[in-house]
C-alpha cells in the first residue's frame, strides 16, 4: 500500500487551465511554489514564462502565475 501510495504522490499529471495543458506534479509544485514567492512579493522578472505541458513558453504575469498555482491545486484534489 505504502509504495502505491508513494508512486501516486511522485507522478506527474496533466491539467487545462486557460486553454492550455499544463503538467503538475511533485517536481512542478517544488519548481513553482519559490516563483509563487517572488509573484506575491512583487519581484517575479520581467519577461517572466512558465512552461506548458506540450514546451511551448507562455508568458505569466503574476497574477496568471498566481491562478494557474491555484488551478494545478485544485486539479490534483
Amino acid at each position: 500500500m505504502n509504495a502505491w501510495r508513494n508512486a501516486m504522490e511522485a507522478a506527474n499529471y496533466t491539467f487545462e487551465h486557460n486553454g492550455r495543458k499544463w503538467d503538475y506534479g511533485k517536481q512542478t509544485q517544488a519548481r513553482l511554489e519559490p516563483s509563487v514567492a517572488a509573484a506575491k512579493a512583487g519581484i517575479l522578472p520581467e519577461g517572466f514564462f512558465w512552461t506548458d505541458a506540450e514546451n511551448n513558453d507562455v508568458p505569466m504575469t503574476a497574477g496568471e502565475l498566481m491562478a494557474l498555482s491555484e488551478a494545478a491545486e485544485k486539479a490534483m484534489f
